[in-house]
């Protein structure tokens, strides 16, 4: 990857976790989640079946409320004292009985979420976790993008072939990020006809879906009841899992920014794709390599009035709220109100990080308008 989409990622994904940074420095008594213990993988035949079945909810911890607003102000939300934080739980205990919890699991995506939280892994390892998960429950879209993007690390594994990408096109061939991992995949590999024709189906897709916030909406799913914490620190947990999710188009990108003997249709296909990712996106991260792809294209075309056009678009694109104390103040809600999160994460599954965050601010401010809203206390 270019240093230019680097410093891009690092931003974003910094933008990303600002709040949950902040949030976690004042949990000052808290622990850290320790690295799950690692083991082998217990894999039937049972279908896989996304549901959340699990309904107990842990106990919370005592969190109280400090006045510093008046509820009349129109974009008045409601702020909590975050630093009480009575018994605080051993964490490597419980932690290591939820990795034991989904370990014996015969649950398909208790084994995925094993495999995902568990079970840290190097690529490779993961890789053949993945594998041997894909041959017993075989049909999980995001379990096979998550293959086609770790074989861009190991373009040389012996499953990398194109039985494997072809099972996933023929899941979701629709799909243009599926597509892009595609794509990436041969840029690795250094197939350059392979790599466009693939670029060519990401930009003419009718959809761009890239499951990039399916994985905490696994952890929250299957930690549910099963990792005796409270929902706070859950949630804390699963948005660090997230931050950590790996984004592969690294190859590709440098497909489009390094080839200098591109014609101008090809050149073209680039600067589609780049269109593609900042517009079609579920993640901010994708959408800003997207507009990346574009401000280097138009600047190797020496099309300084686009290229302008587009580094504009770039210093705005991370802002996350016209207001980023509301956007924080919505985010550390949301960590004490489990239906708030949940409110979030689904819009953000079906919308987009930026639509689901001003659904997120909005709906915020209408709860903290009802004088019998009182998140502090739960």
């Amino acid at each position: 990857m270019t240093r230019n989409n680097n410093l891009i990622i690092t931003l974003i994904v910094t933008s990303l976790i600002l709040f949950l940074i902040a949030f976690i420095v004042q949990l000052s008594h808290s622990k850290e989640p320790s690295v799950l213990p690692t083991g082998p993988t217990k894999l039937n035949d049972i279908d896989l079946i996304v549901t959340d079945t699990i309904n107990s909810d842990p106990a919370p911890k005592k969190v109280t409320e400090t006045v510093t607003s008046d509820k009349s102000k129109e974009d008045f939300i409601v702020q909590c004292d975050l630093t009480d934080n009575e018994g605080s739980l051993n964490t490597d205990e419980e932690f290591s009985d939820f990795a034991q919890h989904l370990q014996q699991s015969n649950s398909p995506e208790k084994q995925l979420a094993y495999i995902l939280f568990a079970s840290q892994t190097v690529d490779e390892k993961q890789l053949a976790l993945l594998l041997l998960y894909n041959q017993e429950f075989s049909g999980n879209k995001r379990v096979l993008m998550d293959l086609v993007g770790l074989c861009s690390s190991t373009p040389n594994h012996k499953a990398c072939t194109d039985t494997l990408l072809n099972q996933a096109s023929e899941l979701d061939g629709d799909n243009g990020a599926l597509w892009l991992q595609i794509a990436n995949f041969h840029a690795a590999k250094g197939n350059t006809p392979a790599t466009l024709k693939a670029i060519e189906k990401a930009v003419s897709a009718t959809r761009f879906d890239d499951y990039y916030y399916d994985k905490l909406a696994l952890f929250m799913q299957t930690s549910k009841g099963a990792l005796d914490i409270d929902f706070r620190e859950r949630a804390i947990t699963g948005l660090g899992y997230h931050a950590a999710t790996s984004v592969w188009v690294s190859d590709v990108t440098e497909f489009c920014l390094k080839k200098e003997s591109f014609s101008d249709q090809q050149n073209q296909l680039c600067l589609d794709l780049g269109k593609a990712m900042t517009t079609q996106n579920n993640s901010q991260i994708i959408g800003a390599i997207g507009l990346n792809i574009q401000s280097q294209i138009y600047k190797k075309e020496h099309n300084e009035k686009l290229h302008l056009e587009v580094e504009k678009q770039k210093s705005t694109f991370m802002q996350k709220s016209e207001n980023f104390e509301l956007y924080f103040q919505a985010k550390t809600l949301m960590i004490l109100d489990e239906e708030l999160f949940n409110f979030w994460l689904t819009s953000v599954k079906a919308q987009g990080e930026v639509i689901a965050d001003e659904m997120l601010i909005k709906e915020a401010i209408i709860l903290s308008k009802n004088p019998y809203y009182q998140p502090c206390a739960k």
